[in-house]
């Protein structure tokens, strides 16, 4: 995901998981952004199981509406 695509709101999928391989593919919703427009923002996503968990952007995908 890149900077400018990441917005409070937007659905996502966890991606890239580094450190925490059990977030792999868990979808959620972006709650917060820190970090403006820089080539790094962090992100607070409230996961649907209910944790809120802080993310780099590029760890996370955007999750296409399906129709």
């Amino acid at each position: 995901m890149r900077v400018e695509e990441a917005q409070v709101g937007k659905r996502v999928a966890v991606r890239w998981p580094l450190q925490r391989a059990e977030c792999l593919g868990i979808e959620g919703t972006i709650t917060r952004a820190w970090g403006g427009n820089h080539r790094y923002s962090a992100l607070d996503v409230l996961l649907d199981e209910g944790d809120t968990h802080l993310f780099w952007q590029h760890e996370l995908e955007e999750i296409i509406a399906r129709a």
